[in-house]
């Protein structure tokens, strides 16, 4: 909500073209991942929604440092600039925590060691 609401506030209202520039591309791949992940679950009934935002949070998180070097330029658009770097940190977390749930999200069985050897006679 926060990065809809700067939009209209610095870009549309303010007239920010550099916000502008900075978010629109952002809410496009965000429109992007929703369409291509609810389309693989609902639509193809298939695992790989799990894998997509593999391939999308990494590019969000480089659309967001470019958006920072171009809002950067102007000093008006701090709060934007903060903004943008809370999302930053918002996305890196967001992408440790879904790799780290990739697992249990396709259903992998977890081994123990005591399960893998089998008991020895003696």
């Amino acid at each position: 909500m926060l990065p809809l609401l700067a939009l209209i506030l610095w870009g549309v209202w303010w007239s920010h073209p550099s916000v502008l520039q900075a978010l629109i591309p952002y809410f496009a791949m965000l429109g992007l991942q929703i369409l291509a992940e609810s389309v693989t679950l609902n639509r193809f009934h298939s695992c790989v929604w799990v894998m997509i935002p593999c391939l999308y949070v990494p590019y969000r998180i480089w659309q967001l440092h470019t958006a920072l070097t171009l809002v950067s330029l102007d000093s008006e658009l701090i709060w934007v600039q903060r903004l943008l770097l809370a999302e930053i940190i918002l996305w890196i977390f967001n992408y440790g925590v879904h790799l780290s749930q990739i697992p249990r999200l396709l259903g992998w069985e977890v081994h123990r060691s005591s399960d893998l050897n089998p008991p020895t006679n003696r």
